[in-house]
């Protein structure tokens, strides 16, 4: 999206329109399919709306896909399949837009641009205060809780290489367990029959291996 923070009706209307997707996929959930519809309106309303704000890139991306998926809808059709999956198209990945608008939203309670916030400290607890509270924020608000941070550090000092990949890190590996993640999410949306208490037998350690290897890296730089 492009970086203009003017709001206009379109982008407010578009904000609703997504609230109300997501709580048409909440509700869809609890089993009252008719909500997918609204869901699947909402979303297609709200692209409508907001994509003027997209970026040359995005539009070129989009425009294929879509491009790819009607050219598979002609070549079925082709081969005999007669019935358009309306419903389908509109609702196929409802979860995951839903999934990632709700984690969106919690940016507006965050705020980077104060002032007077104390001096980072340093040593060994504050080095594991800082990797476990992006971590932890992170696997709820995501890519936000990395802004965060990163600027809190960086207000008195140039982050070194050293911190600066341990902040990475640490938000990175969240999305080994994090169903609020959009690689965790699309591995549980996609891949059938996966559960994530499966997915936690494996990610979990790997998680901790990642902290031991990033500790390791801060202790004998």
């Amino acid at each position: 999206m492009t970086d203009d923070r003017r709001q206009n009706p379109q982008q407010r209307l578009a904000g609703v329109l997504l609230l109300i997707m997501i709580i048409a996929s909440v509700l869809a959930g609890f089993g009252l399919s008719d909500f997918l519809w609204v869901a699947g309106f909402s979303a297609l309303a709200a692209l409508v709306l907001l994509w003027p704000r997209t970026r040359r890139t995005q539009r070129i991306q989009c425009t294929i896909f879509v491009t790819a998926g009607f050219a598979c809808l002609a070549i079925a059709w082709h081969q005999g399949y007669q019935e358009l999956p309306v419903r389908q198209m509109l609702t196929q990945n409802h979860l995951l837009i839903s999934l990632l608008s709700a984690v969106s939203f919690l940016r507006l309670i965050t705020d980077t641009r104060g002032t007077g916030r104390p001096t980072p400290k340093a040593g060994e607890n504050a080095f594991w205060q800082t990797i476990t509270g992006i971590h932890l924020f992170s696997s709820v608000i995501n890519l936000s809780a990395l802004i965060i941070f990163g600027d809190a550090l960086s207000k008195k000092q140039k982050l070194d290489r050293t911190s600066a990949t341990s902040l990475q890190r640490g938000f990175s590996l969240a999305a080994l367990w994090s169903p609020f993640f959009a690689a965790m999410g699309t591995c549980l949306l996609y891949a059938p029959g996966t559960k994530l208490p499966d997915l936690w037998l494996l990610s979990i350690p790997l998680c901790l291996f990642g902290f031991a290897l990033t500790w390791t890296e801060h202790r004998f730089r």
